[in-house]
């Protein structure tokens, strides 16, 4: 990885944050995908059984995120500068789940992920993103 990815309090993967998710990720490197196995539990419902969907947002942003992590670039960083998303049904809580995410295409210091959640044991699909992050190669404050 090239990426900074240690951040014990991050919303999304930090293992010290007690109120967050907690996902761990895992690469991939014949298919090039990047992939969370997890469930949500209640404390990220919208509706009673359905996860909020800026749940789901941060989850596809994230996953994207790790996905550029394993492209091949030397970044120090970057920043989410645009997330087109679709949700395609209600995402459940207490079951589980799959993201998966992966490099589309990068120009100078734009990349572009697409990433997917399914429900796992039947793969249905949930939501869909594309994500842009714009990167830095410095370390440089973005």
């Amino acid at each position: 990885m090239n990426l900074p990815l240690d951040y014990p309090n991050c919303f999304v993967c930090g293992a010290d944050n007690s109120r967050g998710l907690r996902l761990s990720f895992s690469y991939d490197q014949e298919t090039r995908l990047v992939e969370s196995r997890f469930s949500l539990h209640e404390d990220f419902n919208g509706w009673p059984g359905v996860a909020h969907g800026g749940i789901v947002a941060s989850i596809l942003d994230e996953t994207a995120y790790y996905a550029i992590a394993q492209h091949g670039q030397q970044w120090a960083g970057g920043l989410t500068v645009n997330i087109n998303l679709d949700y395609k049904a209600p995402t459940p809580l207490c079951q589980p789940l799959l993201a998966q995410a992966w490099v589309e295409k990068s120009r100078r210091n734009l990349v572009y992920c697409q990433t997917r959640l399914y429900r796992e044991k039947d793969m249905k699909l949930l939501a869909q993103a594309v994500v842009s992050y714009l990167m830095k190669k410095t370390s440089a404050t973005i």
